[in-house]
């Protein structure tokens, strides 16, 4: 196959910030420059080291081989999605329980906090004018948190598939490649 020519930037994410990161910052001048003109190859940056085909591909023929035999070792049939699961379950997981913290923690915490706030406001309250104001920033700081825990769920997700993607389709091409160079061997003529 025949590598790309031209020298790809660095991606930007390899040396963002937690802050940069969380509020997706690290893209910011990409799209600045894609404002002001149309992008093209020289735009492009370098893939992460954990996103490039050849190191998932390696990974998934890996796994997919381990899968083929346990399953025959079974009689049972290899199953593409069992070894896609034992490959990126970690990462399943980790976006599982950061959508766990925004759902569960968060948006219960919120009501609570509200409750709290609404509670000053009603006719004789004994609650301080401080505790509203720490009620009300509690409200804001979980708005501001589900926000950035929601955002980053919704970017692993699609990370994440598409690294499986990625890792599939180098499999497949590898495959298809050793197909070829079965059928097409110096030993078979063809015209």
């Amino acid at each position: 196959m025949d590598k790309f020519q031209h020298k790809l930037l660095k991606n930007p994410r390899v040396g963002a910030n937690i802050i940069s990161l969380s509020i997706f910052a690290w893209v910011w001048p990409t799209f600045w420059k894609g404002s002001r003109k149309q992008l093209d190859v020289e735009d492009m940056y370098e893939p992460l080291r954990e996103d490039k085909s050849e190191r998932l591909g390696n990974k998934l023929e890996e796994v997919w081989r381990s899968t083929c035999r346990s399953a025959k070792k079974k009689g049972a049939r290899a199953s593409l999605l069992r070894a896609l699961v034992s490959m990126f379950w970690k990462k399943f997981l980790a976006v599982g329980l950061i959508d766990a913290v925004n759902q569960i923690g968060l948006r219960l915490v919120q009501p609570l906090l509200l409750g709290q706030l609404l509670a000053y406001f009603s006719p004789g309250s004994t609650i301080p004018v401080e505790h509203a104001y720490y009620y009300a920033g509690g409200i804001v700081l979980c708005i501001l948190l589900s926000v950035i825990l929601a955002n980053q769920s919704l970017y692993w997700c699609v990370h994440l598939g598409m690294q499986m993607r990625v890792a599939c389709c180098s499999l497949v091409f590898r495959k298809v490649g050793d197909a070829t160079q079965h059928i097409i061997s110096p030993d078979t003529d063809i015209p």
